[in-house]
């Protein structure tokens, strides 16, 4: 009988911060439980992933920012972590104890990775797609035909479009294939494979997606000088919009903002660390508390809203006064259809 292969990288550790909650030695405790619990299975240390490897499913420049430490400041505080060499090489551990795990279980039937989870973790962001270049990779081989390997590559581009977009890719751009390309096609092919359905409703709702990735991109870009992320852009802006000495509560903000409260209490939390706000008690609900802008967090937000602004017109100033009042109108009536009530 062949023996089933366990794939562990518990001994690469991430260094987290003094009293981070997510539980690293839970990978080792794993390790040990199954050794202990199951004596058959064979535990293999993971090997690396290769930076060619991670670049079947992540653009190139991305995957070269993060093994050579060049994330920038927003793009680590994305992540929940500080770049460390450490954090690189964990990162590709874990990954290549799936590609290794993908490539047993082709052979032998089945086989298992016991690493990774970060992803699952509030505050952590997972730096590398460990399944999609699993699949990828296992997918190079003679197992799968070309036409396999094609249609889920096409996959993967498409589900990798928000993480790509850190390495330095234009926004338009993934993997060379310009957005409008890929909305054209992904209506194309379904087309193909299901005429009897009308997609031209489709091609508008992808458009509206792409819009928004590449609004957001812009932005993300114009603000990392700043250090801020347009989600602590936003939080900042909502107070500054209140006037000078604006208290609002941590509901009124989420309200304003549309962000669940789980992640609203991790972008205070940031921006409090960072001196950008300060927090007090609401004297009309002990539950609850006011949020206010520091004077460095007023500087800052005053800063970044003409750096948005500006980027604003940039992005608008492509189409013309006349197309932009049309698709004002359009969209504004197309929100208003969504909103509920």
């Amino acid at each position: 009988n062949a023996v089933m292969l366990a794939y562990y990288s518990d001994t690469f550790v991430l260094p987290l911060p003094a009293g981070h909650r997510f539980p690293m030695q839970k990978y080792r405790l794993l390790r040990d439980e199954v050794a202990m619990q199951m004596p058959a299975v064979r535990l293999v240390e993971a090997p690396a992933v290769t930076a060619a490897e991670l670049a079947l499913a992540h653009a190139p420049g991305y995957v070269q920012a993060v093994l050579e430490g060049r994330l920038s400041a927003a793009e680590q505080r994305e992540i929940g972590f500080p770049w460390s060499p450490a954090m690189a090489e964990r990162s590709c551990r874990s990954v290549g104890a799936t590609v290794a795990a993908a490539r047993a279980a082709l052979s032998e039937g089945v086989a298992v990775n016991l690493a990774g989870g970060t992803h699952h973790a509030e505050g952590l962001e997972e730096l590398f797609h460990h399944v999609e270049v699993g699949c990828l990779e296992a997918g190079e081989g003679d197992v799968a035909d070309a036409d396999d390997r094609g249609r889920h590559g096409e996959m993967v581009r498409h589900r990798t479009i928000r993480r790509q977009r850190r390495c330095g890719v234009p926004a338009d751009t993934v993997g060379g294939v310009s957005t409008p390309n890929i909305v054209d096609t992904t209506v194309d092919t379904w087309a193909a494979e299901r005429p009897d359905i009308d997609f031209r409703s489709m091609h508008t709702v992808l458009r509206l997606g792409a819009v928004a990735k590449a609004v957001l991109t812009r932005l993300e870009d114009q603000l990392a000088p700043l250090g801020l992320a347009v989600g602590e852009f936003d939080v900042l802006a909502t107070l500054r919009r209140n006037g000078r000495n604006a208290r609002v509560t941590p509901t009124e903000i989420a309200a304003v903002t549309m962000i669940s409260p789980s992640g609203l209490t991790n972008r205070l939390l940031r921006l409090e660390k960072m001196g950008l706000i300060g927090r007090e008690a609401d004297p009309a609900d002990r539950r609850s508390s006011l949020v206010h802008l520091t004077p460095a967090g007023r500087r800052l937000v005053d800063q970044a809203i003409e750096v948005v602004a500006a980027a604003d017109d940039e992005m608008i100033g492509s189409i013309s006064e006349r197309d932009r009042a049309a698709l004002d109108r359009s969209l504004a009536r197309l929100l208003e259809a969504l909103s509920p009530g």
